[in-house]
């Protein structure tokens, strides 16, 4: 039975009910009408049980589709996020990933393939770069041509 066939059947129930406790007090209606009467109270109870599990499912149901929600949309955002690096192989062979937007950058692939976080890769020394997560030496040309910094007078 849908939630929508339950309400009808429990407003019938309540109007037979109230109309027929009302010729019961009236002295109107016999111990049969009186019997129906508390039959009627049980199924109407029995509907509004339905209708309660009915509501705790739709709310429970809510709730889920709320937590979807919100891991589709990090979803969405981590993946907006990665279309912004291209994996590249520098001139000596190491494997990065560059950010294509400002500032220029470079990120750690195995952190962003392990923890699923753009780690940026900081200047280490002239020629390496180094990742603060995992710490991982990646060997680069002259950092100056990627960050537009003269090393040389440090």
């Amino acid at each position: 039975m849908d939630i929508f066939a339950g309400f009808s059947a429990l407003s019938t129930g309540l109007t037979a009910t109230k109309q027929l406790a009302s010729a019961v007090l009236e002295g109107k209606a016999d111990t049969k009408a009186y019997e129906l009467a508390i039959a009627s109270n049980k199924e109407i109870m029995e509907m509004q049980t339905i209708i309660l599990q009915v509501q705790q499912a739709m709310f429970a149901s809510q709730l889920e589709n709320q937590r979807l929600q919100k891991e589709l949309e990090t979803t969405q955002d981590k993946s907006k996020k990665s279309d912004m690096y291209k994996l590249i192989k520098n001139d000596f062979g190491m494997v990065l990933l560059e950010y294509q937007g400002e500032p220029h950058h470079f990120a750690c692939p195995s952190c962003e393939e392990t923890k699923g976080h753009h780690i940026k890769l900081q200047q280490h020394s002239e020629c390496h770069l180094r990742c603060t997560s995992c710490e991982t030496i990646y060997q680069s040309e002259i950092i100056e041509s990627w960050y537009g910094v003269d090393t040389h007078d440090y």
